[in-house]
């Protein structure tokens, strides 16, 4: 099975990302860097994508045969990915990430779905025992005790509705059974008239809001590092957060809108990792041995 090597997602989120200058220039702001920017922002996202997300992870991948493959021209270590997101301006990534949602929505990546919308939520992780920094929040047990310290973050996300507010509201009762004899009962309000939007779309557009729990929360823990603490420290947490994010903004349009051209089905994310770590493998098979 031969898959997509990172050279070629490069290229993708370069171009029709229009990410070309980002990956360049990401806000470095490192007055003694000697390891080009580029390739140490490169590193980080090809961490998160290939589930490596902590530091020492990136470094060994980056010593490896594997490092040509990943179309990462130093070696570098854990100590210089440390000095470089302590230095990194968040805003610039911040920006890249809206980038690549605009560029996506420019090349109808969105066109399947009727209305488009955007879901904000909050969860916690990167848990620790004790309180490490003045951003750790504390998180209880049923008796109010405190377990641990974690922190809080916001995530926005698109997903695959919208809903516009006016002066009246149509009113949709929602009541759903559990098989454990649970009744879950909600109100949902739009302005969209029933002829434009029906009861069963407008369902669809409401459970949608879970994209973010799923896609986003879950995934983002469960796989891709985001409970994990590089460095305890409130501007790098902040900085490889926002990378993992990108990431994941990275990795879902790949996958789902640019590999699926074709009548082929979309990848799953599991594949994607799969093609990835192949080629990694057999791409640093045919590299001579320079150790």
């Amino acid at each position: 099975m031969k898959g997509p090597p990172p050279r070629h997602l490069k290229k993708y989120v370069a171009k029709c990302l229009g990410l070309k200058s980002y990956l360049q220039r990401p806000g470095e702001g490192r007055t003694q860097g000697r390891i080009p920017a580029a390739a140490l922002l490169w590193g980080l996202i090809m961490g998160v994508l290939l589930r490596r997300a902590a530091f020492a992870g990136i470094e060994a991948r980056v010593r490896s045969r594997a490092r040509r493959a990943l179309d990462v021209s130093p070696r570098f270590g854990d100590a210089a990915l440390s000095y470089f997101t302590a230095r990194l301006d968040p805003e610039v990534t911040r920006r890249a990430a809206v980038t690549a949602v605009r560029q996506a929505k420019r090349h109808k990546a969105f066109d399947p779905s009727p209305f488009i919308g955007l879901a904000l939520d909050g969860t916690g992780a990167g848990r620790s025992r004790d309180k490490v920094c003045d951003r750790c929040r504390p998180y209880r047990n049923q008796q109010k005790e405190i377990q641990g310290y974690h922190h809080k973050r916001v995530m926005l996300s698109v997903v695959g509705t919208g809903l516009r507010r006016g002066e009246t509201v149509r009113v949709i009762r929602y009541r759903q059974y559990k098989p454990n004899g649970k009744v879950y009962e909600a109100y949902w309000l739009t302005d969209f008239p029933p002829p434009r939007v029906s009861s069963r779309t407008l369902f669809l557009m409401a459970k949608s809001r879970w994209e973010i729990e799923n896609p986003g929360f879950n995934d983002a823990k469960n796989r891709y590092g985001f409970e994990h603490i590089c460095h305890h420290q409130p501007h790098r947490l902040l900085v490889v957060w926002l990378l993992t994010c990108l990431a994941l903004t990275i990795e879902r349009l790949y996958r789902v809108r640019y590999l699926h051209r074709g009548t082929h089905p979309v990848r799953a994310a599991i594949d994607l990792l799969l093609l990835f770590q192949l080629s990694l493998g057999s791409l640093a098979a045919n590299l001579p041995d320079s150790s």
